[in-house]
């Protein structure tokens, strides 16, 4: 059998087409177009995942993998995920800065291209100026923020006493 198959290959066995390492010539496709929605739902943080691919391949599924930085700047596993779908939500997330990396795997485990995306989640900034205006007895106060964010709701808090640290949080 062995000389055979030495044979063939003296022989000139011709093979045409790149095949690039794949089975059945069948590479999983790069993701593209990645985005990372982040939302606050009762006090919840989550972030909506969506992505797509130039071509549509049977079979193919999707893994995901998000990752936090750590204090001494290394980055901490959160969470892996599989799915077939072109959307992903993670849920109860911390504040942190997060990196999600998503790419495509074929029925024979061969991975496509990756795509990735870093996101923060963190406390909304204070506002840059309280506009006070006063009314028959009452006064409105209306916070403004250096850059508008329709999301970003605030909460005033009213003492008889002068609070002593503003900064706390």
């Amino acid at each position: 059998m062995y000389r055979k198959k030495e044979a063939i290959v003296d022989n000139g066995a011709h093979f045409d087409g790149d095949q690039s390492g794949t089975v059945n010539g069948v590479t999983p496709p790069a993701v593209q177009h990645l985005t990372a929605e982040v939302t606050a739902d009762s006090g919840e943080y989550q972030v909506l995942a969506r992505w797509d691919t130039p071509k549509v391949v049977k079979g193919v599924s999707f893994m995901l993998r998000l990752t936090v930085a750590a204090d001494d700047g290394s980055e901490r596993l959160v969470s892996t995920a599989r799915t077939t779908e072109t959307t992903y939500r993670f849920t109860q997330l911390a504040l942190g800065n997060y990196r999600l990396t998503v790419r495509a795997v074929n029925a024979w485990e061969q991975q496509g291209d990756p795509a990735s995306v870093s996101f923060r989640i963190a406390a909304p900034a204070a506002p840059s100026r309280i506009e006070l205006t006063p009314g028959y007895f009452q006064i409105t106060a209306t916070p403004h923020l250096a850059v508008y964010d329709p999301t970003v709701q605030f909460e005033f808090w009213f003492s008889e006493k002068r609070i002593a640290d503003i900064q706390a949080g």
